[in-house]
């Protein structure tokens, strides 16, 4: 139900300055803000390279931005392969409640259709609308690597076992 009024929202944006990324601000991996709407804000934290989660991490991210008045329509969460869910061990009361409200698991790049890839979900239609070059390029090529990181050949069953080595990551 959320993923379609989000797409719907996307689509109505408009393609100029009134949108900004920002990245690292306040910690948030990526802050998509609408500058004339502070009541628009999506925040990406970015799990490709198989980081864990810090305490607390979206509920934190999430209450940071209402101090600063903006409205978190979309935490996207997003790992390699597969989608997947922010550990929620030791969130405070009615903070899985905020986060789910608002969450929005992404794989990077997958084959299995029914999940909702970066790739053919957002990067493939940016290039394709993109009407700058460079900008082309560089969409492709951060897609391309996407799709190499999501396949390489370490399987999850090894990576868990070695983030249990290395200090019970989880994945």
């Amino acid at each position: 139900q959320h993923k379609p009024q989000l797409a719907e929202t996307l689509d109505a944006l408009p393609l100029d300055d009134s949108i900004e990324a920002v990245r690292e601000d306040g910690k948030v991996d990526i802050k998509i803000v609408h500058k004339a709407d502070p009541q628009w804000t999506i925040i990406v934290e970015n799990k490709i390279n198989g980081a864990c989660d810090m305490e607390r991490q979206l509920p934190r991210y999430i209450k940071n931005c209402a101090a600063r008045h903006e409205k978190v329509v979309a935490a996207v969460y997003l790992k390699a392969s597969e989608e997947g869910r922010p550990d929620d061990k030791g969130w405070c009361k009615g903070e899985k409640e905020l986060v789910d409200g608002v969450l929005l698991s992404v794989a990077g790049y997958s084959e299995d259709p029914r999940l909702c890839s970066l790739v053919e979900g957002w990067l493939e239609p940016c290039e394709a609308r993109s009407r700058n070059f460079n900008a082309k390029i560089v969409v492709s090529q951060y897609a391309e690597l996407v799709v190499n990181h999501a396949g390489e050949t370490m399987n999850q069953t090894e990576y868990k076992q070695i983030m249990d080595a290395l200090g019970g990551c989880k994945v």
